[in-house]
């Protein structure tokens, strides 16, 4: 169900991806991946506003993965 539903995320969109890892342990933890180009060099601003959306695309997954999830298990 997990992975269905992370393959339906990034399919559906952009950024972040997410994955999962597993542990040597056995727990399974969930990996989210944004990458940003700065060979040109990148402005405070500009970086300041790239991690904002980074953590604002963070919470959106977070909210729509609990809510997939809940669907699922109803």
């Amino acid at each position: 169900m997990l992975l269905t539903a992370l393959n339906e995320w990034n399919a559906d969109t952009m950024w972040p991806k997410v994955y999962t890892f597993t542990q040597d342990n056995g727990a399974l933890r969930l990996v989210g991946d944004s990458q940003l180009y700065i060979g040109a060099g990148v402005t405070r601003e500009h970086l300041s506003t790239v991690i904002a959306h980074w953590v604002r695309f963070s919470i959106k997954f977070y909210r729509w993965l609990t809510g997939r999830i809940a669907f699922e298990t109803d």
